[in-house]
C-alpha cells in the first residue's frame, strides 16, 4: 500500500482520544478528516485511577463511552503524563498516576476492547494539536511548555518528536534548588515542586480567594502578590533554560495555569528575551501561547494515530 492509498484508506475513521492528566480525563471523539472537529465530549476525575485497577477502569469508561454515544471507532489514543518505554505502552513512571506505573496501557487495553490503542506522552499530543493551526517555515523546531498540574513539555522536529533514548523533555525534573523542597517524582529540588497548581492552590487558599482568580491578585504589593510574582519568575526562568538549551525556532506556552484570568502573559514573554542568551532567542524564535486550549490533545490524537497505524502499515 502507497502512502497516498493508506492517507486515503483511512479517512473518515471515528477516532477516540483520551487525555488522562494529573486532575481530569478527558474524552472525545475526532473523525480523520480535514475538518477534524472533536465532538462527544466526557470529563472524570483522575482519582478514579487510583481507586481500583485503572485498566479495568479505562476499559469501563470507553466501554460506557461507545455504548452512550453509539460510537464505534477504529482505535483509541491515549495521552499520558508519564514516562513510557520505547515501545509506547509500558509505563515506567506516571508521578500523578502512581496506579498506572508498572503497566502495560495500549497491550492490555487493546486485549481488553479489541481495537488498536496507541499510547503517547500527553504533551506530544499537545503540541501536535497546537502545531497543526500553524504555518511554520524549513528546518523549524517547535518547543511547547504546559503549565498544569505539574509541567509538560516536548519538542517536534519538522514533526518528529525528539527522543533521547525513550523519554521527551522531563523539563519539570530538572533541579531547580539545592536541598530543595520535595518533588512528586520523590527527589528534592525539582522544578516542578515551585511551579505546579499545588502551589497556586496554597496562594489562593491562604489569600480567601479563588483559585480561577488567583492571578486577579498580580502586582498587588501584598504576601499573595509577591508570591505570584516569584512563581511566574520560577516558570519564566524554566523556559529560559529550555529555549538556551534546544535553541527552538519557534515556542508554544500553554497548559492550564497560562490560560488562567489575568495571568501575566506579557511579564514572563520580557522576562524571557531579557535573560535568555542572544544566541537560543531573537528574531528568529517566536514565542506564542497556546490558542487551542483542551482541543489540542484531541487534534493532536489524529496526529499520533497517521504515526502510529502508518509505522504498522510498514512492518
Amino acid at each position: 500500500m502507497t502512502d497516498e492509498d493508506f492517507a486515503a484508506s483511512i479517512q473518515g475513521q471515528c477516532l477516540i482520544v483520551m487525555d488522562i492528566g494529573g486532575t481530569r480525563i478527558r474524552i472525545a471523539s475526532i473523525e480523520v478528516s480535514e475538518k477534524e472537529v472533536p465532538y462527544a465530549f466526557e470529563e472524570y476525575s483522575s482519582n478514579l485511577l487510583q481507586e481500583t485497577d485503572p485498566i479495568e477502569i479505562l476499559r469501563g469508561l470507553l466501554n460506557q463511552y461507545t455504548e452512550r454515544n453509539g460510537i464505534h471507532p477504529a482505535a483509541v489514543i491515549i495521552g499520558v503524563p508519564a514516562i513510557i518505554d520505547e515501545d509506547k505502552d509500558y509505563i515506567i513512571q506516571c508521578n500523578n498516576i502512581t496506579s498506572l506505573n508498572g503497566r502495560k496501557i495500549a497491550s492490555e487495553l487493546r486485549v481488553k476492547i479489541g481495537i488498536p490503542v496507541y499510547v503517547d506522552h500527553d504533551t506530544k499530543l499537545l503540541l501536535h494539536g497546537e502545531k497543526a493551526g500553524k504555518t511554520l517555515e524549513d528546518n523549524w523546531v517547535l518547543l511547547g511548555i504546559f503549565f498544569g498540574t505539574g509541567i509538560g513539555a516536548d519538542v517536534l522536529l519538522h514533526d518528529k518528536a525528539c527522543r533521547l533514548y525513550r523519554n521527551g523533555l522531563e523539563l519539570g525534573h530538572i533541579p531547580f534548588r539545592l536541598n530543595g523542597k520535595k518533588c512528586v517524582c520523590g527527589r528534592h529540588g525539582c522544578a516542578e515542586a515551585y511551579v505546579n497548581g499545588r502551589v497556586l492552590e496554597e496562594i489562593s487558599e491562604d489569600a480567601h480567594i479563588h483559585i480561577s482568580k488567583v492571578f486577579q491578585l498580580w502586582g498587588e504589593d501584598s504576601i499573595a502578590g509577591k508570591r505570584l510574582k516569584e512563581f511566574v519568575d520560577n516558570e519564566a526562568l524554566l523556559v529560559t533554560t529550555a529555549i538556551t538549551i534546544i535553541e527552538p525556532t519557534h515556542v508554544i506556552i500553554g497548559g492550564g495555569i497560562a490560560a488562567m484570568e489575568c495571568y501575566p502573559k506579557g511579564y514572563l514573554e520580557e522576562f524571557v528575551k531579557r535573560q535568555a542568551c542572544t544566541t537560543s532567542i531573537n528574531e528568529n524564535c517566536i514565542i506564542s501561547w497556546a490558542e487551542r486550549g483542551d482541543m489540542a490533545g484531541f487534534h493532536g490524537g489524529v496526529s499520533i494515530f497517521k504515526e502510529r497505524a502508518a509505522t504498522e502499515k510498514k512492518i
